[in-house]
């Protein structure tokens, strides 16, 4: 199942962070913006995949860039939602961090 929503992404002092607002709690971070756009799309995944196997709802999405009044950037996140045997773990998701 696939899944469109709504990203925005701010420069902080020392990084980028991002949130997708139509699913609280989903945020991440990253140096550069290829990095903040995986780290978001896989926190997006895990946090759908997350809700779907603890039987809630998806949150629908709601917003578009027009509803965007902060400053910063904003585009569509397209998502796959894993169910059952296609379903990763966390640990196959998760990438080491740059420099270390």
């Amino acid at each position: 199942m696939t899944r469109r929503y709504l990203a925005i992404y701010r420069r902080g002092p020392g990084n980028l962070s991002g949130i997708v607002p139509d699913v609280p709690g989903c945020g991440s971070i990253g140096h550069s913006m290829a990095d903040l756009r995986e780290n978001l799309h896989d926190a997006l995944e895990f946090h759908l995949e997350h809700l779907m196997l603890k039987g809630k709802p998806l949150p629908e999405p709601s917003l578009g860039p027009d509803d965007v009044t902060v400053t910063g950037i904003a585009e569509w996140l397209v998502v796959r939602v894993q169910m059952g045997a296609e379903r990763r773990s966390p640990l196959q998701m998760c990438r080491p961090c740059p420099g270390r």
